[in-house]
């Protein structure tokens, strides 16, 4: 076998444009402070979509289009306001933001305004313990579940996956079921467990859904809702959610686990959008040369 010659001077070449002239932070920077959250279909998304298609123009690319890839998606979502704090115990503004496709809180005749709701833990452990919030979440922020442990970093965690958690990625923290090790048989539990918490939810129609942040310092890791799919299929105001700042929801299931009263107060307004269902990519060519 006769190994191919490598061309060092193009190599160099490569390596001095990404080194010297790379326009990675430039981009990053246009698409995260600019143009924002970029959800499927939403506003934001089609905005970068066409920004992203003009810049592949101006590069001189060729065949640049933004193409659909499913047209059964469902609608897109964004958010118009938002502003929260608890009043009981003290008064201090609520740190959070709503999950994707998240609905508006609504007043008592269905339209939207902020709400004022007491806050209930709850806490389903087993199937008979549904039976106890029958009747008494309507109206009111439920807190799903304890928030997750989360120890003191003394060294930084790492934050590029592992190659074994990529091609197996460990089971999502499950919320209003518990908590701890036990395999695959507590993780089926769990989730059993959660589904009887989501129907509980649907049923009952509360105020709001509150969840705790998986990661502490104040960051918000979002994610989607937990009807956010048939909130994207069809004409459909969910359950207003909302992930809170993990200390804070700490704050707040502690200070309700002891039975004192907690009250949040709330103004989520959000929007749907049935314009266009698909989403799209931003398709481009770099012609070669052979």
């Amino acid at each position: 076998v006769i190994a191919e010659k490598v061309d060092l001077s193009a190599v160099q070449k490569i390596r001095d444009e990404g080194l010297n002239r790379s326009k990675l932070d430039d981009l990053a920077s246009y698409l995260t402070d600019v143009i924002g959250g970029r959800l499927t279909n939403s506003p934001g998304s089609r905005k970068a979509n066409e920004w992203a298609a003009e810049t592949f123009r101006s590069w001189g690319l060729a065949n640049v289009k933004v193409e659909p890839w499913d047209t059964t998606f469902g609608r897109g979502w964004e958010v118009v306001s938002y502003s929260g704090r608890i009043v009981e115990p003290w008064t201090k503004p609520l740190d959070a933001y709503p999950q994707a496709w998240s609905g508006s809180t609504l007043d008592a005749r269905g339209r939207p305004a902020g709400v004022s709701c007491p806050v209930i833990v709850l806490d389903i452990q087993d199937s008979s313990d549904v039976a106890k919030y029958a009747g008494k979440l309507k109206g009111a922020c439920v807190l799903r579940g304890a928030p997750p442990v989360i120890g003191p970093e003394f060294t930084p965690s790492e934050r590029r996956t592992t190659l074994d958690n990529l091609l197996n990625p460990p089971p999502p923290q499950q919320f209003g079921g518990g908590g701890g090790g036990g395999g695959q048989g507590n993780f089926q539990r769990l989730q059993a467990m959660n589904a009887l918490g989501t129907a509980l939810v649907r049923a009952e129609q509360p105020a709001a859904v509150l969840q705790s942040s998986g990661w502490t310092y104040g960051i918000i890791r979002n994610g989607g809702h937990f009807d956010g799919g048939r909130a994207r299929d069809s004409i459909y105001n969910p359950i207003p959610h909302l992930l809170i700042a993990h200390e804070q929801y700490g704050t707040l299931y502690r200070v309700a686990k002891r039975g004192l009263p907690v009250r949040v107060e709330l103004n989520l307004q959000t929007r749907f959008l049935d314009d266009n269902r698909t989403p799209a990519n931003v398709i481009a060519e770099l012609p070669g040369t052979d």
